[in-house]
């Protein structure tokens, strides 16, 4: 079983598991997708300078891969809510700590 296939079993397993206790609490489960590859501040797609590094060649953040989907799905959480204060929160902390989703 190679890598890819052993995250991606365990990630199906994780989401299968949290809808099914949504389920059982009587809670809605919303199922939220998040890429990495795009940038949060102006939505141009990063282009991979190192292995899983990215950066934008319209406002130049750099970001971790794997980082940046985490970060997305806060931010997609935040307009699923309406929360807009929690959205600007999470994009000034991004402009305050550019470089925070890289390590």
């Amino acid at each position: 079983m190679t890598a890819k296939t052993a995250q991606s079993g365990m990630l199906r397993r994780v989401s299968e598991r949290l809808r099914n206790l949504c389920l059982y609490e009587g809670a809605e489960y919303v199922p939220l997708r998040a890429s990495g590859r795009y940038c949060p501040r102006c939505n141009a797609m990063g282009v991979e300078v190192a292995r899983r590094i990215f950066k934008c060649p319209k406002c130049g953040l750099q970001w971790h891969r794997d980082r940046m989907a985490t970060f997305t799905l806060a931010l997609n959480y935040a307009k699923l809510t309406e929360n807009e204060a929690l959205r600007k929160a999470l994009l000034k902390w991004l402009e305050e700590h550019p470089r925070a989703l890289l390590s």
